[in-house]
């Protein structure tokens, strides 16, 4: 950072690219991204954003037609072609840095990044990994853009400048790292109006995924049932993803419908109402 200072004094100016809508206000990811940018914003650094809505007008494929290009080589077209609006913008105005959360890479995507260090030797390509390692929790299905990622990874040294993690990794793929946690403006964070209620209240918020592990927190209830009980622990699921179908089976064949609730997807005033009544975050 300081050298991109030393390079431009008067103004920063950085290219974020995510290959999520960021006017969902109601998904945590985009909630996420349009903190960390405000955080860039607060530090005085300009930020052009390269999102979902860039692609607006363009064709959007199933499964099929993306496994079709996975097993080509390519692991996404929208990232890609994001890559290349990025590169686009670079050819007619300056920037010093490309911020680009990563999805799974490939070959083509590496290529984009190599052209555009020969545009501007000098600009910084930083790379966030949401989550790492994560080869294993992938399905199997998922082999081709896992093997497309393997083969791009070896490639990165030399035109990725830094990875940013949320591990306590110092180096990934022989690339020095950055290890943060996620960027957070407290300021629109609204506090909590404590609600008198009986029990214990346990809420998780999320696109629910199997690598939350939230099953476990089902199974515990389960096993230690006189406890949940004897206490009124009380379970709030509020979100959205595949994972949940298992759950509610969960749920439903260990009896546990008058402890486990779950809500939906929930934003704004509706959240906070839950937060409100929750004692403990999971």
């Amino acid at each position: 950072y300081n050298s991109v200072v030393e390079r431009w004094r008067d103004i920063v100016q950085g290219i974020y690219i995510c290959n999520y809508d960021l006017k969902n206000s109601a998904s945590g990811v985009s909630k996420k991204i349009s903190s960390q940018l405000q955080v860039f914003r607060n530090a005085g650094i300009d930020m052009l954003v390269l999102d979902h809505n860039c692609l607006k007008g363009k064709i959007q494929y199933g499964f099929l037609h993306n496994l079709l290009i996975a097993l080509k080589g390519c692991s996404s077209m929208d990232t890609l072609e994001l890559l290349k609006i990025a590169e686009h913008k670079i050819r007619s105005d300056r920037f010093d840095f490309i911020y680009f959360r990563k999805g799974l890479f490939d070959a083509e995507q590496i290529d984009v990044i190599k052209r555009i260090k020969k545009i501007d030797s000098q600009i910084k390509i930083i790379i966030e990994i949401a989550t790492y390692p994560y080869d294993k929790e992938l399905k199997w299905y998922r082999w081709p853009w896992i093997r497309n990622d393997k083969l791009a990874r070896r490639q990165i040294k030399g035109c990725v400048d830094r990875i940013v993690t949320y591990s306590r990794d110092k180096e990934i793929f022989h690339v020095p790292t950055i290890s943060i946690s996620n960027g957070i403006v407290y300021n629109s964070v609204p506090l909590k109006n404590v609600r008198e209620h009986i029990g214990i209240n346990l809420i998780a918020v999320a696109l629910f995924a199997e690598w939350h592990g939230y099953d476990r927190v089902i199974e515990g209830m389960y096993q230690d049932i006189e406890i949940v009980r004897n206490n009124s622990i009380h379970l709030h699921l509020v979100g959205s993803g595949k994972v949940l179908g298992k759950y509610k089976k969960m749920v439903e064949k260990y009896g546990l419908s008058e402890f486990v609730h779950f809500y939906g997807k929930k934003d704004g005033t509706e959240l906070d109402d839950i937060y409100d009544t929750a004692d403990i975050g999971l």
